[in-house]
């Protein structure tokens, strides 16, 4: 038996979610869905599912990275760094192998980022929506122009530099030559072909 909830307006709606008020609301670890119905799940919910129209919410919000700035890591292959502290005086400082430790977390954390990434953008059949804030947009897509390859790819320290979903989703679009046209992007390539 299938139920359904309604609401008088979405913003009633939002405010239930946004409070946890999920009494009405029914998780369902079956995956089990109909087709006329909207579901609402995480990205790792989603993956082997496709969708008529799929909304990519807050694509700007920032990567957590608050576990590569604690004062130990820890690594299942590489093991345990520290950093190393002067008690006379009352100084902490970095260290090679915590460094070290630091940037493969990193890498390991941005390339989970980047399945995760693609995992919501093949979902869609026919239609995906992708939502984001940006301020200045056309002074962003000019940054990401003049800081790509001349070569049509992106460099690694770009692709390496992603705060958030958007970053990557706004590096290839500003090699779009629609985009490049719109906001008279130089640098971007002429013609799809390059792209």
């Amino acid at each position: 038996v299938s139920t359904s909830v309604f609401y008088k307006n979405m913003p009633e709606f939002l405010e239930n979610l946004t409070f946890g008020r999920e009494s009405d609301l029914k998780r369902c670890g079956k995956k089990s869905y109909t087709a006329d119905a909207v579901t609402l799940m995480t990205l790792h919910g989603s993956k082997g599912l496709e969708f008529p129209v799929v909304f990519l919410c807050d694509t700007a919000k920032r990567f957590n990275r608050e576990d590569l700035n604690g004062n130990t890591l820890l690594h299942s292959e590489l093991g345990f760094a520290c950093v190393r502290r002067d008690f006379e005086l009352m100084k902490q400082y970095t260290t090679v192998p915590m460094q070290a430790l630091r940037l493969e977390l990193e890498r390991s954390m941005l390339s989970e980022e980047l399945r995760v990434l693609y995992v919501a953008l093949t979902r869609a059949k026919q239609r995906i929506v992708i939502t984001g804030v940006v301020t200045k947009p056309e002074e962003r897509l000019c940054a990401l122009v003049s800081e790509s390859g001349t070569d049509g790819k992106l460099p690694p320290h770009q692709v390496r530099g992603a705060n958030a979903y958007l970053d990557w989703i706004l590096m290839a679009a500003a090699r779009h030559p629609a985009l490049a046209e719109r906001f008279g992007l130089a640098g971007a390539p002429l013609d799809a072909s390059e792209a």
